[in-house]
């Protein structure tokens, strides 16, 4: 079985970017939301892509949830051969 591994990405000022937006305007805090998310699931995409298919079970096991209260997103593959 694998062990796994995380990938932390730190953006600088990206804390108080969203903070000074939540003053703002919903809008411009969708917006935000929105390019994370779409962000996040390009990774997961891209990542899928590249991925060796022997029989296709790596491939399908990719999955990428996103959490609009943190602003955080996960990419994973479940198979126990990743």
């Amino acid at each position: 079985m694998s062990r796994g591994f995380k990938i932390y990405a730190k953006v600088d000022g990206l804390k108080e970017a969203v903070e000074s937006i939540k003053i703002y305007d919903t809008k411009a805090q969708l917006g935000v939301s929105d390019a994370i998310s779409n962000g996040v699931k390009k990774i997961n995409r891209l990542a899928k892509q590249r991925v060796r298919v022997r029989t296709g079970k790596l491939r399908k096991s990719g999955r990428s949830s996103f959490d609009k209260k943190t602003l955080a997103g996960k990419v994973a593959f479940r198979s126990p051969i990743a």
